[in-house]
């Protein structure tokens, strides 16, 4: 039988993923501010890429997209955004360099 003694040296947890809020970066950005949105959003994962984080969870994604549009009322601008943001994030992680392999969900 397999115990602690024998897996704890052969085991290294992973720290728990890091959560950004998509809502708080365009609340603070302000509504209708989609220019300061993307800015915060870049300097925000330049500095987590710093970290050398393993696991990512930006959240609140479409809370974030009616708050950059206005309305309440989701809309095909609403589709619109939602791709450019996840294009945009995409990009954004794929052109860093020298990581480990980088976990990311955008929900």
């Amino acid at each position: 039988m397999i115990g602690y003694k024998e897996i704890v040296p052969h085991f290294s947890p992973t720290p728990p993923p890091v959560t950004i809020s998509l809502f708080e970066i365009a609340y603070s950005a302000g509504g209708g501010y989609e220019l300061a949105f993307f800015e915060m959003l870049t300097r925000r994962l330049e500095l987590l890429l710093q970290t050398q984080v393993t696991s990512v969870q930006l959240v609140a994604l479409n809370p974030c997209v009616k708050h950059l549009r206005g309305t309440r009322v989701w809309s095909r601008a609403c589709d619109v955004l939602r791709a450019e943001i996840v294009c945009f994030v995409r990009e954004k992680l794929s052109a860093a360099k020298d990581l480990p392999e980088l976990k990311c969900s955008l929900r």
